[in-house]
């Protein structure tokens, strides 16, 4: 007997997380190594923080082997990072992050935003 794959319900936020995801990935290059294979989406600061979720100074395109090995490698992340973002943007970035804490977040607005984007980068 064949299991179906669970899928997310089609909520906003996912909605938000699919755009956002296409829109770093667009350019298919890791930002490490240079492959053009397997490109995923990495988040500097992790998904959990909403304030910086989908803010694309806060992701960067990674194959899945750099994705994995950096995500393994904490400390190699945040000193590969610094030379690549500069230590400035990401305590920039950490500071935005903590500030979101606690505050509603509205996904709905987000995702019409991500959609234009999404539209701008994809219609080039």
């Amino acid at each position: 007997m064949m299991m179906k794959k669970r899928q997310r319900p089609i909520t906003a936020r996912n909605a938000c997380d699919r755009l956002f995801s296409q829109i770093i990935r667009a350019d298919g290059t890791c930002e490490s190594c240079g492959t053009t294979e397997n490109i995923q989406c990495a988040h500097i600061i992790r998904r959990g923080y909403t304030a910086t979720r989908t803010d694309t100074a806060n992701a960067l395109p990674l194959c899945a082997k750099c994705h994995i090995h950096f995500t393994h490698e904490p400390d190699e992340w945040v000193s590969w990072l610094v030379a690549e973002i500069g230590g400035d943007e990401y305590a920039r970035l950490k500071v935005k992050a903590l500030a979101g804490v606690g505050i509603k977040f509205d996904w709905f607005a987000e995702r019409e935003r991500l959609m234009a984007l999404h539209a701008e980068v994809f219609l080039r």
